[in-house]
C-alpha cells in the first residue's frame, strides 16, 4: 500500500532508478472560445456624451450681512440731559458761554483737547490765575516775559522819542495796570509806541485845524468889529495878562469840548472884549498907560482944539477917536465913584 502511494505521488520512484519522467507543464487557458459558443458583444458606447453638472449659480443679489444693533452712547445728545451744559458749568458763566459754542458733548471734549495740545506745543501761552501762589506767579511772569514790577518795564521808542515828565505822568499809570494784568514787556513797548505815535498824529492834525479855526474866527470878528478888530483883540490879550499866574496859562491854552481852541471861538472873544472894557475902560483907548485918565484928558484936549478948524468935520477917524475917549473917561469916572 505504501509503495502504491509512493509511486502515485513520486513517479520518479518507478523502475529501479531509471530516468525520471519530466513533469507535465500546466495547461494554459484557451483564449479563443470553444467553437460553437457565442462571442461576447463589445460594450456599446452611448451616442450622447454624459452631461457635465452645471456650476452652482451665484445669486444676483449679495446676501445682506447681519445688522449689528447700535449700542447707544452715554454721550449722545439723545441720552444726555438737555441742560448738560448748565449742569457742567454750574455758576461759572464763562464756562457756560464756552460750552454753548459746542453743538454737542463730543465737540466740547475735542475743543478742550485741542486747546490742551496747543498749550503743550507752546502755540497758546498759559494764563495767570487768581489762585496762583507768589512762587507760581513769579515763575509764570518769568516764562511770559513780564517784568518783576511796573518800574522794570524798559520802554523804548522806534523814533528815539525821549519821554518827558509830563509823558511819564501818563505812562506810569499805564505800566501799573499792565503789570497787574501780566502784560509782557514786548507787548507793553508796542502799545506805548502806538499810543505816543497816535498822539503825535493827533497833535499834528490839531495844529492844522487850529490854523483853519483862526482864519474862520478872524473873519467873523472882522465882520462884528470892523476896524476895531486889532484894538479889541489887544484888549482881550491885556485882560488875560492880568489874570493870576495859576490860571493864566490854563486859560490861554484851553480848548472847547470839540477840540477847538478857546480863543478861536468868536463868541468867547466878543465876551472877553466886553469884559475888558468893563474891567479896564481906559485900555480901550490908551492901552496900559501908567496914568490912563491923564493920558485920556490930554488927548481929548488936543482933539477938541481941532474942532472948528478947516477939515475937522471931514475927519471921521478923529471924531470917532474923540468919542471913544469921552466913553473911556466916563467909564473910568464911574469906576472911581
Amino acid at each position: 500500500m505504501w509503495n502504491l502511494k509512493h509511486r502515485l505521488f513520486n513517479p520518479a520512484a518507478e523502475g529501479d532508478g531509471g530516468t525520471p519522467v519530466a513533469p507535465v507543464a500546466p495547461v494554459e487557458p484557451v483564449a479563443t472560445p470553444i467553437s460553437g459558443e457565442p462571442t461576447p458583444a463589445a460594450p456599446v458606447t452611448p451616442a450622447v456624451a454624459p452631461v457635465t453638472p452645471a456650476a452652482p449659480v451665484t445669486p444676483a443679489v449679495a446676501p445682506v450681512a447681519p445688522v449689528t444693533p447700535a449700542v447707544a452712547s452715554y454721550f449722545d445728545q439723545t441720552t444726555l440731559p438737555e441742560d448738560w451744559r448748565q449742569q457742567a458749568a454750574g455758576e461759572d458763566v464763562g464756562l457756560l458761554k464756552l460750552l454753548e459754542r459746542s453743538p454737542d458733548f463730543a465737540s466740547a471734549m475735542k475743543s478742550f483737547k485741542d486747546t490742551k495740545d496747543m498749550v503743550a506745543a507752546g502755540q497758546i501761552a498759559p494764563i495767570a490765575t487768581a489762585d496762583m501762589t507768589d512762587e507760581q506767579l513769579t515763575a509764570y511772569r518769568e516764562q511770559a516775559g513780564v517784568p518783576e514790577s511796573a518800574d522794570k518795564y524798559d520802554i523804548t521808542f522806534d523814533d528815539g522819542t525821549v519821554v518827558s515828565e509830563a509823558d511819564n505822568a501818563i505812562l506810569n499809570p499805564m505800566l501799573e495796570i499792565a503789570h497787574a494784568n501780566n502784560i509782557p514787556a514786548d507787548a507793553m513797548t508796542k502799545m506805548a509806541n502806538a499810543f505816543f505815535q497816535s498822539r503825535e498824529v493827533e497833535l499834528q492834525q490839531r495844529a492844522v485845524q487850529d490854523q483853519v479855526d483862526t482864519g474862520t474866527t478872524n473873519a467873523a470878528l472882522k465882520e462884528a468889529w470892523g476896524n476895531d478888530v486889532m484894538a479889541n483883540t489887544n484888549m482881550v490879550r491885556n485882560l488875560v495878562s492880568q489874570m493870576p499866574d495859576a490860571i493864566r496859562e490854563g486859560v490861554a491854552s484851553a480848548r472847547l469840548p470839540d477840540g477847538k481852541a478857546l480863543f478861536n471861538s468868536p463868541e468867547f472873544m466878543v465876551f472877553m472884549s466886553d469884559m475888558a472894557r468893563k474891567v479896564n475902560p481906559g485900555a480901550t483907548v490908551v492901552g496900559d498907560a501908567v496914568n490912563q485918565m491923564g493920558t485920556i484928558k490930554e488927548e481929548i484936549k488936543t482933539l477938541e482944539g481941532r474942532m472948528g478948524t478947516p477939515g475937522w468935520h471931514k475927519d471921521e477917524p478923529a471924531q470917532k477917536r474923540l468919542r471913544d475917549l469921552y466913553d473911556a473917561e466916563t467909564a473910568i469916572e464911574a469906576q472911581n465913584r
